[in-house]
């Protein structure tokens, strides 16, 4: 969090957060904690959180999910914090370093947020600045200059030149915010992050799923490898029959014990014939019917295992295609696929089962007696446009940015009105890059017109004909 920003978040928590009672802690994620104040009629929640990747604090407007497994320093900040009044808060030597004095009858402690350098911490003093309890303790022979334990004194982080980069990029980012609102500062510092966390969520996911679907694909490969060398063997089971088929024309010239004969077939060529010693010229082919028979019945369970290997393959490309550009919510859909179809973590108590095509690649969206498809991936997009899309249904598709495929079914073959190409031009829009624009150029046509080029990536089209149309994006 910079300096200048964080002036500017503290500099509002002043107005609201001295004097306040603290009706309650609660941690967080992270090693956070969450403060329930009580400022006139408001109850504002004051957020903490000293960890990477984004430490900072703010107000936050709702409740947050508690810690599974909270950190011990929380039991102290709990018994220490809670029931006692905010007295004052500000930042110690005008550096990224947060102090919150609280007072309990006669005592009083201070709670210290440090968001500085790569350590970021929170610590718990006594009125005399001896340490009570720190989340990240730094010991005495870890060579720091500055140990942190339960009885030292504390002594804030050397101070550093602020960047001087800080002011400027603070500015551009306050000027954007509306002056509105209780702690409109806040309140949009809130957004931000919880913007940059979902985005890091999504990012994480993405690429753990790219992992699990690279390494998936790897394993196909592999066993796909190894039934093809299955499927040479099992390519066998016609010369059995024919061996046989030899042995019994020609029972004269095989006798009992020999392990070898040359018998000519039926387009002159000769053929050598391994034999059993042990066994007559008739128990020999009856031999080489059983391994004839044996063979045939596996190269039928090959070529099963083979077309589902490849289906295995088509699909998890498929899904590798949709990943780099899926936003959270399909992320959510290609995690469920892979789960449920063995890939990747394994639900608990299920078994493997054979990857299936997802049951719904589009969405239905009613609109009066009109019914609006929405793909929701390049995969969705191929089904709809490709196979569902008859010539006269209205296609949509955002102008120049990744997007979903939009098709207005219009199977009495009459005048889409204006307030149903709206509606689908602005589902287009919002099931786009662009949802976040204000508008959204969006381009349509009679699907007749939507063509897709020969070895074209799934969701690839061209437009033969095209109309244009601003739509503002929504989903409702």
């Amino acid at each position: 969090m910079e300096l200048s920003l964080l002036n500017a978040v503290i500099e509002e928590l002043t107005a609201v957060v001295p004097g306040s009672p603290v009706d309650k802690v609660v941690p967080v994620e992270h090693g956070g904690l969450a403060l329930f104040l009580r400022s006139g009629i408001s109850r504002p929640m004051l957020l903490l959180v000293p960890d990477q990747p984004f430490p900072r604090i703010h107000v936050i407007s709702r409740k947050p999910e508690p810690a599974h497994r909270p950190a011990g320093f929380y039991l102290q900040v709990k018994k220490h914090i809670a029931g006692s009044r905010v007295i004052s808060l500000g930042l110690l030597r005008g550096d990224r370093v947060v102090e919150i004095r609280c007072r309990r009858n006669t005592s009083e402690v201070n709670l210290i947020l440090e968001l500085t350098g790569s350590r970021t911490n929170m610590i718990l003093t006594d009125v005399e600045g001896k340490i009570i309890s720190v989340l990240h303790p730094q010991m005495l022979e870890s060579g720091d200059k500055r140990p942190l334990l339960p009885g030292l004194i504390y002594s804030p982080p050397v101070q550093h030149s602020p960047d001087s980069r800080s002011p400027r990029r603070t500015t551009e980012f306050l000027s954007g915010l509306s002056s509105d609102g209780y702690l409109p500062i806040n309140r949009s510092v809130e957004e931000w992050y919880g913007r940059a966390l979902v985005d890091r969520q999504t990012s994480e996911t993405r690429k753990r799923l790219e992992g699990v679907i690279r390494r998936s694909l790897a394993k196909i490969v592999r066993r796909i490898t190894a039934i093809q060398k299955d499927m040479a063997s099992a390519d066998l089971a016609e010369n059995y029959k024919q061996e046989g088929q030899l042995i019994l024309a020609n029972l004269g010239a095989v006798g009992r014990g020999m392990d070898m004969c040359e018998l000519q077939d039926h387009e002159g060529k000769m053929v050598q014939i391994p034999l059993h010693p042990g066994k007559t010229p008739l128990e020999n082919a009856e031999l080489l019917f059983r391994k004839y028979k044996k063979a045939r019945s596996g190269a039928a369970l090959i070529r099963e295992r083979l077309a589902q290997s490849v289906k295995q393959q088509e699909i998890l490309r498929s899904l590798g295609t949709d990943l780099p550009d899926a936003p959270n919510d399909d992320l959510i859909r290609i995690e469920s696929v892979l789960k449920k179809n063995g890939f990747g973590d394994r639900p608990v108590g299920e078994g493997r089962k054979t990857l299936s095509q997802p049951s719904d690649p589009y969405r239905v969206v009613q609109y009066g007696e009109w019914d609006i498809l929405v793909g929701k991936s390049a995969a969705g997009n191929d089904y709809i446009t490709m196979t569902l899309a008859r010539p006269e249904d209205l296609w949509f598709h955002a102008e120049g940015i990744p997007g979903s495929h939009v098709l207005v079914r219009n199977p009495h073959r009459t005048v889409v009105p204006p307030e149903v190409l709206a509606k689908a031009a602005s589902l287009a829009a919002y099931y786009s890059r662009g949802k976040g624009s204000t508008k959204v150029p969006v381009a349509y046509t009679p699907a007749k017109y939507v063509k897709k080029p020969k070895g074209a990536k799934p969701g690839m089209v061209v437009l033969v004909e095209r109309k244009s149309v601003m739509a503002v994006p929504s989903a409702s």
